[in-house]
């Protein structure tokens, strides 16, 4: 027979009952309960003892390692009124107040038991990684950086391109507006003053593409008549740039 996890005090009570008026011996009740001997001898003795039948807590009564209450109540406390603090300052300020503190392990343990870390936090405290081409050349980035109004009612928009390997800023134009003519006169300047690059990353704007267009735009084609390869971000997501 099963035992049954929501009446296992019945079963137990049950078993030791059916042992002690000598029903059955006591292996062939082990057997049709699913219990070893040496469970059923425990629960018979904690039964004449006048113990009950659930089950107790396994946690020792003396864990040495465990940060002490006041230790923790006061991580929380500097966490909440300082939520940009991680462990590694919260350490060194308990120290620096001459507290034994816990490791930074157990501290991150310790703020996020307590619902003090999110996610938001944890993405924004993480260092971009930039992915640096190993070769000059070997992609450029372009980006307008916006755009503004000037004193003659005119807005100037600023095309930057940048080299992914050296970081160098290859362009800096004012432009009129954001067309393809006005970014193949840039373009054709680098590429006789710096070469040709490899490949050309870019957003899903004008005058690169739009995501609502269908097979290649005009600038496309004409990269790739260069022998260049165009390569757009993932649309909404701008931090494609900002980590190559």
């Amino acid at each position: 027979m099963p035992w049954k996890e929501e009446t296992m005090e019945g079963n137990r009570e049950e078993f030791v009952r059916r042992v002690l008026a000598q029903e059955k011996n006591k292996s062939s009740l082990c057997r049709e309960y699913g219990i070893s001997r040496p469970t059923g001898d425990k629960w018979i003795k904690r039964y004449q003892s006048g113990g009950t039948m659930e089950n107790h807590s396994s946690a020792p009564f003396h864990t040495p390692n465990k940060t002490p209450l006041h230790i923790e109540k006061e991580i929380i406390e500097i966490r909440k009124k300082h939520p940009a603090i991680g462990a590694k300052k919260l350490k060194r300020m308990l120290e620096n107040k001459g507290k034994t503190a816990p490791a930074y392990s157990t501290i991150n343990a310790i703020l996020n038991r307590n619902g003090l870390i999110t996610l938001q936090a944890t993405q924004a405290s993480t260092p971009y990684k930039r992915f640096q081409k190993d070769n000059p050349n070997e992609m450029w980035q372009a980006d307008f950086k916006g755009h503004f109004p000037m004193l003659n009612n005119k807005r100037c928009h600023p095309l930057t391109i940048i080299d992914d390997n050296s970081r160098y800023c290859l362009c800096i134009d004012a432009k009129e507006n954001e067309t393809f003519s006005g970014v193949q006169a840039s373009l054709i300047n680098l590429f006789e003053n710096y070469g040709m690059p490899d490949t050309f990353l870019c957003d899903n704007g004008n005058p690169w593409g739009t995501p609502q267009s269908v097979g290649y735009t005009r600038f496309e084609v004409w990269m790739m008549e260069h022998g260049v390869l165009t390569k757009h971000g993932r649309i909404r997501h701008p931090q494609t740039q900002v980590l190559q």
